[in-house]
């Protein structure tokens, strides 16, 4: 209910039994009267104002990007990669080594979105015999980790802790890939015959 006394006052009748003033003259100041007659100048401006950078910090957090999503932005496609990293290779096995190397991000940047894993001649497996394989996992992330998974593996290390960290697995026929749990775009993935 609103009723309007004069030119220069606005009355506002509220549902709860307070009483809002607004002058319509210069300087605008709203004021607030409280059933009772207690009188507290400035609260509507202080609601106002409070409700403003609450809008405005949700907004700009709803707005802005993650550090780690623009990374993942800008990780090239697996399409990008070498024709070189991008053929199989089964040296490990061939060559009797069965010891490979899982790294998690890069040495000078260790949160880099890269996962890899490398055979003892440091060319990228996509694939290799089944057998008995040692992996050593190099993870220089707190950010990131290393998770083996496929037939009957299931080996990783946590987020944050970085370090080395040894496995022993038995690769059966089948695919398996090497991922970061908390960025799933992060993977790397090799076929055990």
């Amino acid at each position: 209910m609103t009723a309007s006394g004069t030119d220069d006052v606005l009355v506002t009748f509220c549902d709860h039994g307070a009483v809002l003033l607004y002058c319509t003259g210069w300087p605008l100041r709203p004021t607030s009267w409280r059933p009772g007659g207690v009188r507290r100048e400035g609260v509507v401006l202080r609601h106002l104002a409070v409700t403003a950078v609450l809008s405005l910090t949700l907004l700009a957090a709803g707005c802005g990007g993650d550090a780690e999503e623009e990374a993942d932005t800008a990780a090239p496609p697996p399409a990008a990669e070498s024709e070189a990293a991008a053929e199989p290779t089964e040296s490990a096995a061939a060559g009797g080594d069965n010891v490979l190397t899982g790294t998690v991000g890069e040495e000078g940047d260790p949160d880099a979105f890269v996962i890899t894993l490398t055979d003892s001649s440091g060319e990228e497996v996509k694939t290799l015999p089944a057998g008995e394989y040692t992996i050593n996992v190099n993870d220089l992330s707190t950010i990131h980790n290393f998770h083996l998974k496929g037939e009957d593996v299931d080996e990783s290390t946590t987020v944050p802790e970085t370090g080395e960290k040894t496995f022993t697995v038995e690769l059966a026929a089948g695919d398996y890939e090497a991922i970061c749990d908390p960025h799933p775009n992060m993977v790397t993935e090799f076929t055990v015959t």
